[in-house]
């Protein structure tokens, strides 16, 4: 692990949730209100994971998913969607197109760092 891992959020409403998960100077957190917005400070600046909800405004979760991993630069960045409990079929999409794993809302502190 790199002394600051940077996490990048796309959805307004998590920023609260992980800034007290992620309370440790260990992680610098930055946040995304679109998709294009977060593909592209992921082409500034790479991060270690990103977390995500379905709708982005401009693409969806599994857009997302499979822009990060055609792009040679980000190909390998964390993926976690934050999904709704009941919407298998919005977690079956970003899973096919390459995310890593899922949480389902409400979010528990312990569920966010582990």
């Amino acid at each position: 692990m790199t002394a600051t891992e940077r996490i990048l959020t796309v959805d307004p409403g998590a920023d609260a949730l992980l800034s007290t998960a992620f309370d440790d100077q260990k992680y610098a957190i930055k946040s995304a209100k679109s998709g294009e917005e977060a593909l592209s400070r992921l082409h500034a600046e790479p991060h270690q994971l990103v977390i995500f909800t379905y709708e982005l405004g401009d693409m969806t979760g599994a857009e997302l998913c499979r822009s990060v991993r055609a792009n040679e630069s980000t190909r390998n960045t964390s993926l976690l969607f934050v999904a709704d409990r009941g919407r298998e079929d919005q977690v079956d999409l970003c899973m096919a197109a390459g995310c890593n794993d899922v949480l389902f809302r409400p979010l528990q502190r312990n569920e966010v760092r582990s």
